[in-house]
């Protein structure tokens, strides 16, 4: 289940659908995500039919948990169903059957037609290979360079050079990235179907913007838009502006990130959390304490209706 979550994580009562996600799209998804994590399918699917009640277009990746959420539950034809909503969307339906056994989802005629048109257009993703390559070489780069710190970590005089060395790389590389996402051809929902690019991209980002301003401004900016397009996680964004604020000796914003073994720790203003995290369509700390067991901050008070905060009619 865990390799799952890494694949589908790289981004939770009825009002009229938006063609853009919306906060009330995010608090039923995230609800509906927790749930299938925790393998309440029946649950989850619920949560995604509400959630999806209030877009015209769902995030691909959801779409597919819903998926897989039917076909946990040996249902079959619904499974199919959710998955038939994806064409058009470039999922790679291949890999997906390869490393989670799914041919027996396709073996009926129904099955094998929607994978057929659900086959990736190469065309699609050609002009994201050589951002791939690039985005490769420099995530080599990086771990080459940091390999060589450590190696000399108890040499003084090598540790100095290969500690500015790093600050040098950093800074290169984060020019680069930027480069590439400013490139009107570059597609973070394209680049995910390229092995470890996704992954690389947070690497590059953790260590790149974390004593570069100009960077760290500029993704804050791109990683939010990309948000609501559902290619990105509000949970990654969360942690991406947390970890830079704990790295300069700084509290948390949004309570994101994992301090000394501790969540929800560290948080400038533990009464005003909730609706940082309500605005950015993450749960509350509250009912992230119920999920996960996680203790409550000293002086948080709960949020009492998050429907009414985010104006999502029941």
């Amino acid at each position: 289940m865990l390799k799952f979550l890494f694949i589908l994580i790289g981004v939770v009562y009825f009002l009229p659908a938006s063609s853009q996600l919306n906060n009330c799209y995010f608090h039923y998804s995230n609800k509906a995500m927790y749930e299938f994590y925790a393998r309440h399918y029946e649950e989850s699917i619920l949560l995604y039919d509400t959630a999806f009640s209030y877009v015209e277009s769902p995030a691909p990746y959801d779409q597919l948990k819903l998926a897989f959420a039917y076909y946990y539950l040996n249902d079959y034809d619904n499974s199919l169903n959710a998955i038939k909503k994806l064409e058009g969307s470039y999922i790679n339906i291949d890999f997906m059957i390869q490393y989670y056994s799914l041919d027996s989802l396709f073996n009926s005629e129904k099955g094998r037609l929607i994978r057929a048109n659900l086959q990736p257009n190469a065309t699609f993703f050609n002009d994201n290979i050589g951002f791939y390559s690039d985005i490769q070489k420099m995530y080599e780069l990086d771990q080459y360079i940091r390999d060589k710190a450590v190696q000399n970590i108890n040499d003084e005089e090598k540790k100095a050079i290969f500690d500015k060395l790093v600050y040098e790389v950093d800074s290169v590389n984060m020019v680069n990235l930027i480069e590439i996402f400013e490139n009107p051809k570059f597609s973070l929902r394209k680049i995910r179907y390229f092995e470890n690019a996704f992954n690389n991209i947070n690497s590059l980002l953790l260590h790149g913007t974390t004593h570069n301003e100009f960077a760290f401004d500029f993704f804050v900016k791109r990683l939010k838009e990309e948000i609501y397009k559902g290619d990105f996680s509000a949970f990654g964004y969360a942690q991406f502006i947390d970890r830079k604020l704990l790295s300069e000796n700084q509290v948390q914003k949004y309570g994101g990130y994992n301090v000394e073994g501790k969540f929800f720790s560290k948080i400038k203003d533990v009464d005003k959390v909730d609706s940082l995290r309500i605005n950015l369509g993450l749960p509350t700390l509250s009912e992230m304490s119920k999920k996960l067991g996680y203790p409550i901050p000293e002086g948080y008070a709960p949020t009492k209706n998050v429907l009414n905060y985010l104006n999502c009619n029941e």
